[in-house]
């Protein structure tokens, strides 16, 4: 089994984060006999993570993508993967109501940042985050697999 590690976000690129989840991610996926092929880094673009997420899958069976699964406007990694994989981005409705059963009674959260966050690619399933808003996500293609993980640390660990 050929595993790839993508760690996705512009803070990574310019060096101004260091990527200590691809780090984590290996150190883990060795513990359990499982060995990763690469390690690659790219910014927050959707086409830039759609076109590598194509390319990538035709190398590897799994594919491990940390990084843009927030709310925020640089949080684009769930949209490159819809287009790599020709997909529609579709509203949870249970990880909706989930996200504002949870945070709904925050005033500085706004309700859109919700639906950000629970519009995800068809055919998705759901990891839910016990420690923050933005859920890991696992995606069949074919006979290959795409996880997604949160980029914050802490999270993406849990």
């Amino acid at each position: 089994m050929k595993v790839l590690i993508v760690s996705i976000g512009d803070e990574i690129v310019s060096g101004l984060v260091l990527n200590t989840n691809a780090a984590y991610l290996a150190s883990r996926l060795a513990s359990m006999g499982v060995e990763v092929d690469r390690i690659v880094t790219i910014r927050d673009d959707p086409e830039t993570i759609a076109t590598h997420v194509s390319r990538l899958l035709e190398d590897v069976d799994i594919l491990v993508l940390t990084g843009g699964l927030g709310p925020t406007e640089d949080d684009v990694t769930k949209v490159g993967v819809a287009r790599a994989l020709g997909r529609n981005i579709v509203l949870n409705q249970d990880l909706l109501a989930d996200l504002k059963d949870r945070y709904g009674d925050r005033r500085d959260i706004e309700q859109r940042l919700f639906e950000n966050i629970a519009s995800l690619p068809e055919g998705s399933v759901i990891y839910r985050n016990p420690l923050g808003a933005a859920p890991g996500l696992g995606i069949a293609a074919g006979t290959k697999y795409i996880y997604t993980l949160p980029g914050v640390p802490h999270e993406m660990k849990a």
